[in-house]
Formats: structure tokens, C-alpha cells, sequence
């Protein structure tokens, strides 16, 4: 009775491992669309580019949270910390994308 009450507590106290992604498949993936995304929010910066803008473009925000997944993605590859990296990711991006006005943007994110 005893050694099976024993088998229980190990069990409980069993780690439980999370998902995990390949670096080599889905990290790769992740890495060109992080890079597509700041890409064409760089363009974007480009074009709107002028010496009368104040605070920070979105796409200094993407550059900086992109270059974090990555170095985050090279020692952490559980799959719920690469959503949470993605969702930041799509989110500047949405803000660079959606940009009608440069002029006018706040620093709340």
C-alpha cells in the first residue's frame, strides 16, 4: 500500500513538459515572417520619414521586439513564449501598417 502511495506522489510531482517547436521547421518560419513583417513596416518607415515627426515610430518598436524573439527563440523554444513573442510582433506591425497619421502617435505601448 505504502509503494503505491509512493507511485502517486512521484507522479504528481512529475514535470510536465510544455510543446515545444523545431527550431529547424517552425523557427525557421517564425524568423521569415518576423523578418517579412519588419520589412515592409521598414519600407513603410521609409517613406514616412520626415524631420518633423516626434516620439518613436512603430517600426523602432518591431525592430527592437523582433531582434528580442530572436534571441529569446534561441534558447527557449516552448511553444506558448514564441505566441506571446508573435502576438507582440503582429501587433507593432498592425501599428506600423495602420499608421494614417506619424505626427500624431503616442508612446502608450
Amino acid at each position: 500500500m505504502a509503494s503505491f502511495m509512493f507511485f502517486g506522489f512521484l507522479q504528481a510531482h512529475q514535470p510536465h513538459y510544455e510543446e515545444r517547436t523545431d527550431h529547424a521547421v517552425d523557427g525557421k518560419r517564425l524568423r521569415e515572417l518576423w523578418s517579412e513583417m519588419e520589412e515592409k513596416c521598414f519600407n513603410r518607415y521609409l517613406d514616412e520619414a520626415n524631420d518633423d515627426f516626434r516620439g518613436v515610430h512603430p517600426y523602432e518598436l518591431l525592430k527592437h521586439e523582433v531582434s528580442e524573439c530572436r534571441k529569446i527563440m534561441k534558447h527557449d523554444n516552448r511553444k506558448e513564449v514564441l505566441q506571446e513573442c508573435t502576438s507582440k510582433v503582429v501587433t507593432l506591425y498592425k501599428r506600423c501598417a495602420h499608421l494614417d497619421n506619424p505626427g500624431q502617435l503616442s508612446n502608450r505601448e
